[in-house]
């Protein structure tokens, strides 16, 4: 029997090529650990993505790991700017020692974030390693990682704008049955700060997210009373991966984009806005803007 090319799927018609980034933890060993993705597409798209997590690093490194976090952030941020403007990555020089790019791989993907993930699957045994704080369906986003989240928002917030210091961490007494915590309740905004991540624990941060949709629901219902009369916006804010982040897979984004849409129309139908943040800026910067309307 002749096999001809019609007995085989198409090749998706997107070209790029990518490659690891490694570090040395000494360097000289030879000891590696791939702690980065670089690809450029056809187009002359380009991507830098960090595939070792703090939560990882911390579980291997314990206190030493923000400063090798910190060490690989230089790397991948001097990385972002040589191929913001160069298009042969494998040029690049690491600021950093013990820093290296790995072998180039070239093929054809449906897109950059295909091409990302396909590397880190090769090269980033942790990449793999979806959540190291949602072992099952009852974490509660009331855990150390949620509340460092929220820290976070915190300082850079009030690091920008430090009058707004006391709006978070509010409890308020708006029933009988005792206090509720909020997040942040200032003059115009209230919010509530939780996280959604891929994960077996992703149902118990989807009921927990919905529970502090209640919460800012009563909350509302509280300022009829003119409690808050000038608060005007109500918002659940979510830290979430981006759909290009390699630590997790499209099966697994796509299950979190599924619960994000689920949590939106859940906020419609209570008037309420469900707001994605990729990072601690970018929610700080929300709350800012709301509070200076």
């Amino acid at each position: 029997m002749q096999i001809s090319e019609q007995h085989f799927p198409a090749l998706p018609q997107y070209s790029a090529k990518a490659c690891p980034v490694y570090i040395e933890p000494i360097v000289g060993s030879g000891e590696r650990v791939c702690v980065g993705v670089v690809a450029y597409g056809e187009d002359g798209d380009n991507v830098v993505i960090q595939t070792i997590k703090e939560d990882a690093a911390a579980c291997m490194l314990g206190a030493a790991a923000p400063k090798f976090i910190n060490l690989v952030g230089m790397a991948l941020g001097s990385l972002r700017n040589f191929t913001a403007s160069e298009k042969n990555f494998s040029d690049w020089i690491s600021p950093i020692p013990g820093v290296n790019l790995g072998e180039v791989t070239t093929g054809h993907v449906t897109d950059l974030t295909m091409m990302v993930r396909t590397v880190a699957r090769n090269h980033a045994f942790l990449s793999a390693m979806s959540d190291f704080t949602a072992a099952d369906d009852s974490v509660a986003d009331d855990s150390p990682n949620t509340d460092r989240w929220a820290t976070m928002v915190k300082e850079a917030t009030t690091l920008i704008k430090p009058s707004l210091v006391d709006a978070f961490n509010r409890q308020l007494k708006l029933t009988s049955k005792g206090h509720t915590r909020f997040d942040f309740v200032g003059r115009h905004l209230a919010a509530q700060l939780g996280r959604i991540i891929p994960g077996h624990g992703i149902s118990g941060l989807v009921k927990t997210a919905k529970a502090k949709l209640w919460d800012l629901e009563t909350l509302r219902e509280h300022n009829e009373n003119q409690l808050f009369k000038n608060i005007t916006s109500y918002e659940l804010i979510l830290y979430r991966p981006k759909d290009n982040d390699p630590a997790y897979s499209e099966r697994e984004i796509g299950r979190l984009n599924e619960a994000f849409v689920e949590l939106e129309e859940t906020g419609d139908k209570q008037q309420l806005r469900v707001v994605p943040a990729f990072t601690a800026e970018e929610a700080a910067q929300r709350i800012i803007s709301a509070e200076a309307a």
